[in-house]
This record gives structure tokens, C-alpha cells and sequence, in this order.
């Protein structure tokens, strides 16, 4: 999300949303930049898959002194070298608190001159009566859950005509960092067959039903697909179609839900594709290509100039040599994007062309000079519309323990909201010194979900805008134009625009809402944006693709009697402690009270055990050995895999730091 001309405007909509949170009113049109009241659409459920990811960073803490009295008037910490931004201090420093040290002492104007009160903060006055001291560094660390997306499976029949019977076995693994050990399977119920790699040739000589799985080298295996496969004999070959019994509920849209309207059967760019791969593009990328031959990704020596002209865009020969490497580069989050769409409800063709027009998949473009991150280019205040809008997104970052989140993300302490968004921020930011090309892949993949989060919060905004003003939502493709002005300009854009078209007494087309935007170049990017999105052509993948794949191995199953398991004798202990002094040990007053465990046995039934004093023991006798084991604490987003041992203890520590407020505006 952009906002880039709306930052003075959010400053005087933040002391207004003080006000509104004191009375619990709806705040006037004019004062409505960011504190609209949320009405929360409950979003399509999230994955259960979840890790933990610990984060760490250097916090620096600087103190804002009055030039006039040398006196503190407010602590500031931030995560990166220099002085807190303009940004960061309106967060920290209320504007109450800034503007009475202000008037505190008489201006050498004093007498000469009546002086009008103060309307506010900007950079000018900033620096003008104040000034920055450095006080201290320190290196803390945070545990996030981060929640994993499914295993993709898929069974699908080669188009046309075949000469010989097949069907297509896919998995695809979007936790980064995973990959899919293996496909397994049987047909009829009789046969079983095992497939090495993530996509296999499966010969169907009959009508059949298959049973499909994945696994991963997460530790887990996919939900199992089946599917009814009917092979018809013509003069030519053979024809085949596939019948996939559906696991879960089908691809349902959330905007349009959220906005009350029919799943748009019109708008092809909406639909879920059937794989991944239909995702696959061949777009030609200049930012893309240039930043691959920059960091030494792809080399073209053999080139003029090494591939780039003097200003570092690439030249033909350039593109020629890095084509293959940016068809790949640019195709290699299909995977998450598709995933991220199903489990979101957000068209997967619209948020890749989101990927591409922000970023063209190079992740950070503006991270330095617009405080921009990911592959959707996110800032605080996107965020902080993602927190305020989707609930869902609220609840997995948003620990009980630490903070009171049954009131919601608006209910929260200014700090408090400054902190969840420092954490999402955290988990955002791909910039690796040590990794190929200085971007963490990892980190980059692991935004695509949080980008479908604030895409969606950005339709319920949508939503929000045309109720309170008494409007209901328009055409499908209509409201997410409204929608991308909302993601790239910021509430108070679309809801200026709107109000103005209905007092002209306008028809709300897009046409005409457009006329009336004021934020500076946000016609233009939708416009742009939707050319870009109508024309999605994805690369096709034909018979030739299919001709190279494997063929598993089938076997007969032999019934053989089931060993009589070996019962361990070990204890799982959890220990769960606030580390309040920063030393890494559990110790009396630390202990956090009130949580319980799940466990969840692949040999029993599930137990729920409570933390008494941030401590339990958990006797394992009655399990087999190597049973697998699942902890999970919900409260904490916490989540163990392991295998039951044949004796001693598994112990868990769980610690938990004191919060710190990162930087960002509320």
C-alpha cells in the first residue's frame, strides 16, 4: 500500500482517532483518513500448518529534547541506524505532548506579534523546536507463528487425444524452504503406486478411482484427493476426463462476499486457475533483468557494457542473456500465490499482477527511501489498514498473553498497534547481506499471504466507504478498481472521490470516481494496473511437458501381520517463562500462568493439558514409541513436531521477551 501523499493528512487523522476512541463515535467525512470504523467479514479459514520463526534485531532508543529547555520529551525506538523519521516520532511522541512542550516557552516573537495556535506537527516544525540525543542499543528477539500453507495435490488428464491412457500426478510444497519428497497413491483400492518426484505420468488402463497423496519434507503428508477417471477409446486413442471428489469447500471469492455480490463468472481473470503452473508467465521484466545482472544472478560479459546501459537498465543483448533466468525468477512464487489465493479468496491472477507491478519480483525496491516491504511493497500504514480490517490477519499476530486482543486491533494502545505492525514488518523485510542477490527468499515468499491479508482488508475498507455514505457496492471489476485505489492511495483518496461524485450527483462508475481522485498519480495506476491484468497470458505447458515425466512404481500390497508396539517409558516436560530481565533463564516470577497444550498423538486420542506456573510434565507411557507427537499452544501460536523416544525427557522451553515498540504510524 502506497499512501505516499497522504502522510501529514494520517498525522491529523491520528489525533482525531483519538477522539473517536474516547467517544466510540464514527468521526466526520473530513477527518476520516485512517480511523474508519471496522465491521469485520469473517474471511475463508486459514491453513493449519504452522512454525515458529524467531526474528532478531537491534533496537536503538533515542531520546527528542526540547532547544529550548534541553528536557526529554519523549523515547523513540527504532530498528535502523540514525534518527528516528518524521513517521516514527508522530507514532511515539503524541501530538498533545509535542505541542504543549512547544507553548511551554514563549517564542522570541512573543509581544510583537499575535501568534495563532499551532495546527500541528509537520517535519519543518519538528526540526525546528526539537532535537534528537541517543541513548542506546540493545538486540532483542521475537517468535512469530507463521502460518503454513497446504500441500497442493492434483490429478488432472492430458488434453486432447493420447495414444496410450495417462493421467497427471502433481503435489506442489508452497512452505518455503520445504520441498515434496514423493507422491503416493493407489487405484481401485488394489493397486499402490509411488512417484520419487512432485509430477508423474500415471497409466490408467480402465475406468478407475484414485486416491492421491504428498509428501513433504515439512515432516507431514497432504490431505488425500480422489478422483474418478473415465477412459473413453476412440478411433485415434484414447480421451480421458477426471472427476476430482472435493475435500474441501470450493474456491469461493472473499471481496465478493464481503461486497454482497454473485461469484463473478464474467470476469475470467478471477477465477482460481486449476494448478500453479497455470500461473506461469513469460512477461519481459526491464527492473527485473537489471537487478539480476546488477548483483551478479545472471552475467552477460559477452555483452555490450556487461548487458546494461550506463543508467543500469539492461540492453537487448542483456534482456537476450537473462531471459530463461527471468522467466524462472518470475514464476518461482506461483506456487505460494496460488495457495495464498485459495486459503484468502483473492483472485490469484490480480495479486501476481500486483507482484509485478510493484516489484516486477525483486522484493525491496523501496524499502529505503519509502520504508516499502515485500514483494507487494507493504508499509505501515498498508499494514496498519490489514490489522485494522481483516480480523483474521489480527488474531494470528496478535498474542493474548501479551497484549488484551479481545476487543480488537482499533481497541489496542497506540504502542501496542505500533508493535504488531514492527512484528509484521519484521517478517516482511527479505534484506539478506549474506544471501544471493542480498534478498532472503525465505522471508520474500512468506510475504505472498500477508499480501492477500491486506488485499482483502483493502476490499472490506472498499466495502466500509460506500456504506457510510449510504451507497451499495457496484459491478464486481468496478469495486476493485475502488479497491486498488484504496491499497495504493489510502482511505481518505477513495472516500473524498466517492463523496465528491455523489454530491455531482453522478452515476459511482469508475469513469467518474476516477475524475474526481485528488491523490497524485492514483488513476493512472489503476488504469495501468487493469491493462496489465486484462491481458494476463499465461505460458502453455502441452503434451511436449507431459512426454518427459516419470512413471511410479506400482506394487501389490501383501497383508502381513502389525508388530505389537514398544511402549516408551520418557516425559514430556513444557516450560513457559516471560524472560522480563533478558538472561535466557526460567526463574520464579517469570513463569507465565493460564496457557494450555494440545497434544495431539498419531497413536491415541488428543489431550489438553494446562501450564500450572509455566510448568507441566506430561507422562508418554501409555504411547508407542516413535509415535508421532504434536504440541500446540494456542495463545502463544506455538507449535512442536516430534517423535516419541523410548525413554528420558522432552523438554520444551518456551520464552517469551518483553514487548518493544517498533517503529510505524498507528
Amino acid at each position: 500500500m502506497k499512501h505516499r501523499a497522504w502522510i501529514v493528512i494520517a498525522f491529523i487523522a491520528l489525533v482525531g482517532m483519538c477522539l473517536w476512541a474516547a467517544t466510540g463515535g464514527i468521526p466526520p467525512a473530513e477527518a476520516q483518513s485512517v480511523v474508519a470504523t471496522p465491521t469485520p467479514v469473517q474471511p475463508t479459514p486459514a491453513a493449519q500448518r504452522a512454525k515458529i520463526v524467531t526474528v532478531q534485531v537491534t533496537q536503538f532508543t533515542w531520546q527528542l529534547l526540547s532547544r529550548a529547555t534541553k528536557s526529554v520529551v519523549c523515547t523513540v525506538t527504532i530498528e535502523h541506524d540514525g534518527t528516528p523519521n518524521f513517521i516514527e516520532t508522530i507514532n511515539y511522541c503524541p501530538a498533545e505532548t509535542l505541542i504543549a512542550a512547544i507553548n511551554a516557552v514563549p517564542t522570541p516573537y512573543a509581544g510583537l506579534t499575535p501568534q495563532p495556535t499551532l495546527p500541528g506537527i509537520d517535519e519543518t516544525t519538528l526540526a525546528r523546536y526539537f532535537t534528537w540525543k541517543y541513548k542506546e542499543s540493545f538486540q532483542v528477539s521475537r517468535q512469530v507463528s507463521i502460518p503454513i500453507p497446504s500441500m497442493i495435490v492434483n490429478i488432472s488428464a492430458p488434453q486432447g487425444t493420447v495414444t496410450q491412457p495417462y493421467v497427471v500426478i502433481a503435489a506442489y510444497e508452497p512452505a518455503v524452504g520445504y520441498k515434496i519428497l514423493g507422491l503416493r497413491g493407489t487405484i481401485n483400492s488394489i493397486v499402490n503406486f509411488s512417484c520419487a518426484a512432485d509430477k508423474c505420468k500415471l497409466p490408467i488402463s480402465s475406468d478407475s478411482t484414485v486416491e492421491l497423496w504428498a509428501l513433504s519434507s515439512f515432516g507431514d503428508e497432504s490431505p488425500h484427493v480422489k478422483a474418478t477417471v473415465r477412459v473413453t477409446r476412440i478411433d485415434s486413442g484414447y480421451r480421458l476426463t477426471v472427476t476430482t471428489e472435493l475435500t474441501q469447500s470450493p474456491y469461493q471469492d472473499a471481496c465478493a462476499t464481503m461486497w454482497g455480490l454473485p461469484q463473478p463468472d464474467s470476469s475470467s481473470w478471477a477465477s482460481l486457475p486449476t494448478l500453479p503452473q497455470d500461473l506461469n508467465t513469460s512477461q519481459s521484466l526491464y527492473i527485473l533483468v537489471g537487478k539480476m545482472l546488477a548483483v551478479g544472478i545472471v552475467s552477460a560479459k559477452d555483452c555490450p557494457g556487461d548487458g546494461v546501459f550506463a543508467n543500469g537498465s539492461p540492453n537487448a543483448c542483456g534482456m537476450a542473456a537473462a531471459r530463461q533466468a527471468m522467466i524462472d525468477w518470475q514464476n518461482q512464487f506461483d506456487p505460494v500465490i496460488w495457495q495464498a489465493s485459495n486459503t484468502m479468496g483473492v483472485p490469484a491472477r490480480l495479486l501476481k499482477t500486483l507482484i509485478q507491478v510493484e516489484t516486477q519480483f525483486w522484493p525491496g525496491l523501496g524499502q529505503n527511501t519509502l520504508q516499502e516491504y515485500g514483494l507487494g511493497q507493504l508499509n505501515y500504514l498498508g499494514l496498519d489498514t490489514a490489522l485494522r480490517w481483516d480480523p483474521e490477519l489480527f488474531k494470528q499476530i496478535c498474542n493474548n498473553t501479551l497484549y488484551d486482543c479481545s476487543l480488537g486491533y482499533a481497541s489496542l494502545p497506540p504502542d501496542e498497534q505500533a508493535q504488531l505492525k514492527g512484528s509484521l514488518i519484521n517478517l516482511l523485510d527479505s534484506a539478506c547481506t549474506n544471501c544471493a542477490g542480498g534478498i532472503n527468499l525465505t522471508i520474500a515468499q512468506q510475504s505472498i499471504p500477508m499480501l492477500a491479508q491486506a488485499l482483502r482488508a483493502n476490499c472490506n475498507e472498499t466495502r466500509y466507504i460506500l456504506s457510510d455514505q449510504s451507497l451499495k457496492p457496484v459491478d464486481f471489476d468496478t469495486m476493485w478498481h475502488f479497491t486498488l485505489v484504496s491499497y495504493h492511495s489510502g482511505y481518505q483518496c477513495l472516500y473524498d472521490a466517492i463523496h465528491q461524485t455523489r454530491n455531482a450527483l453522478e452515476d459511482i462508475t469508475w469513469d467518474n470516481v476516477s475524475s474526481h481522485l485528488a491523490c497524485k498519480d492514483a488513476k493512472t495506476y489503476v488504469d495501468n494496473f487493469w491493462s496489465t491484468l486484462i491481458s494476463f497470458t499465461p505460458m502453455v505447458s502441452g503434451e511436449e511437458a507431459n512426454a518427459s515425466l516419470a512413471l511410479p512404481v506400482m506394487t501389490t500390497p501383501t497383508p502381513f501381520p502389525s508388530p505389537t508396539p514398544h511402549l516408551s517409558k520418557a516425559t514430556l516436560h513444557i516450560v513457559v517463562y516471560l524472560d522480563k530481565n533478558n538472561d535466557g533463564k526460567p526463574e520464579p516470577g517469570e513463569m507465565v500462568d493460564g496457557l494450555s497444550a494440545l497434544l495431539t498423538f498419531s497413536d491415541g486420542p488428543d489431550v489438553t493439558q494446562p501450564i500450572t506456573n509455566g510448568d507441566v510434565v506430561v507422562d508418554l507411557s501409555h504411547h508407542a514409541v516413535g509415535a508421532h507427537l504434536t504440541v500446540s499452544i494456542k495463545d502463544l501460536f506455538y507449535f512442536y513436531e516430534t517423535s516419541i523416544p523410548v525413554d528420558g525427557e522432552v523438554l520444551l522451553t518456551i520464552r517469551l521477551t518483553q514487548p518493544v515498540i517498533p517503529p510505524g504510524l498507528p
